[in-house]
């Protein structure tokens, strides 16, 4: 009896088997017959694939519910008309398109799907997916490297920037005539007076601890007399001939202590910072010079200049009067004032006269250019090269019998920053580096 009803059950299970087979098949049967149902004329449709022997006519051209991949078979025209209209398509069906081009003759044989996607990125279809150094951007990628720079604030920045989405603050420009607490300087660096303007950073700004603003110089880039040299601080032998140096002047006014920090980048490589300088400020009631001396990595580089407010008790931070160049003592950059080197004659075999002999070029008003008494000099870069006034001449001058610096060649990665989507942790100062505020580099900005 027990036998029997076994026999009974295995039937039953067999037959319910049978039947869930059968609905399956037939489903399956069906999605398969309602693709081929749907699928164009001069077309074969296969899973989420679409193959056709020739291009479409129309917006209204019908492909199964499911495809994701339409491929035409044999080469199609790429005239604009024509890839606009299939532009248009693939965006509204969300697909993907494979194939080969046969007119205009400049695109015959070409990736269909590469010259659609040209034509899609330049008239705006689609956003681009990365960054270029054709794209305008906050490290100016465009601009033309310099040799130094000098920036009094008295009109503008110089060409310095502010840094946005990688910093807290920004540097504030003011004039010196109109302090914002009873203890900022009433006059600035440059003028020595109340008509001048300066840089700051302020605690009615604080927020959080460890906040800090950012500048960020023009391009730069380093003189040098051996253009085979790429790393220059490994080379021991170039550190008495080329360098750079930053000088600036800053003012802390308040009753506790504030930090200023000098890196220099490489943007065209990559988004990291190298320390130049790491300063804890004191107050005082006088501007103060401050130089820093470092061997750049490679060209073209920048300066960031950071200022740092630690507590909401910290003093205001002001900067005046920066100034950054390379140095040689071998060679010169036209137009600069790079040339720090000891000749004392002129290239025809003059001796040069002391500069104190002669108003028009004075340590003071020229207080950047290195004038030391009886060398070859470039007093504001005004000139050419370097020259000197001739000893006993009557205020006769002459260049001196110097070279040329060989042009200095330019590195660059594949994509800017480094990276083809440089992402950066922007860390409090004083808080964990491991968490931090997250800042995407797009379109040539933070």
């Amino acid at each position: 009896m027990e036998h029997k009803s076994w026999k009974v059950t295995s039937v039953v299970y067999f037959f319910l088997i049978l039947v869930s087979f059968s609905i399956v098949v037939h489903g399956h049967q069906r999605k398969i017959n309602d693709n081929k149902t749907n699928c164009p004329n001069n077309c074969q449709c296969k899973d989420l694939e679409v193959r056709c022997r020739q291009a479409i006519d129309n917006q209204d051209f019908p492909l199964p519910q499911e495809t994701k991949l339409l491929v035409f078979e044999e080469a199609i025209s790429c005239e604009d008309a024509d890839l606009e209209r299939l532009a248009q398509f693939i965006i509204g069906k969300q697909i993907k398109i494979a194939g080969q081009c046969n007119q205009p003759e400049h695109l015959a044989r070409s990736s269909l799907q590469e010259v659609l996607q040209n034509k899609m990125e330049r008239e705006n279809h689609i956003r681009h997916k990365r960054s270029s150094f054709s794209d305008p951007s906050i490290y100016g990628f465009g601009e033309k490297p310099v040799a130094s720079t000098y920036c009094g604030f008295e009109t503008d920045l110089c060409g310095w920037k502010q840094l946005t989405n990688v910093d807290f603050m920004d540097w504030s420009y003011r004039k010196a005539s109109t302090p914002s607490t009873n203890n900022s300087p009433g006059f600035d660096h440059t003028l020595g007076n109340s008509s001048g303007h300066y840089l700051s950073i302020q605690t009615a700004n604080f927020k959080a601890q460890g906040q800090y603003a950012d500048l960020i110089s023009p391009p730069l880039i380093v003189a040098r007399n051996d253009s085979r040299v790429q790393l220059l601080e490994i080379n021991q032998t170039l550190k008495l001939n080329i360098g750079s140096q930053v000088r600036l002047y800053y003012y802390v006014y308040g009753s506790n202590r504030g930090q200023l920090q000098i890196y220099v980048m490489y943007p065209t490589l990559g988004k990291g910072l190298y320390s130049v300088l790491n300063r804890t400020l004191y107050p005082d009631t006088t501007w103060t010079a401050r130089t820093a001396y470092f061997y750049p990595r490679t060209n073209p580089y920048r300066i960031i200049i950071r200022g740092a407010l630690t507590s909401p008790f910290n003093p205001d931070i002001a900067i005046d009067d920066i100034f950054v160049t390379t140095t040689s003592t071998t060679c010169y950059v036209p137009f600069s004032e790079v040339y720090r080197g000891s000749r004392f004659y002129t290239f025809n075999s003059n001796k040069c006269d002391d500069w104190s002999n002669h108003s028009n070029y004075t340590s003071i008003q020229y207080q950047y250019s290195d004038l030391n008494p009886r060398l070859c000099r470039n007093p504001g870069g005004q000139r050419v090269r370097p020259w000197c006034y001739i000893y006993s001449s009557n205020n006769s001058w002459e260049y001196c019998s110097l070279q040329a610096c060989p042009v200095s060649p330019t590195f660059s990665a594949q994509y800017p920053l480094g990276s083809k989507n440089p992402v950066s942790l922007i860390n409090l100062l004083s808080g964990n580096y491991k968490i931090g505020r997250v800042a995407i580099y797009h379109n040539g900005q933070w």
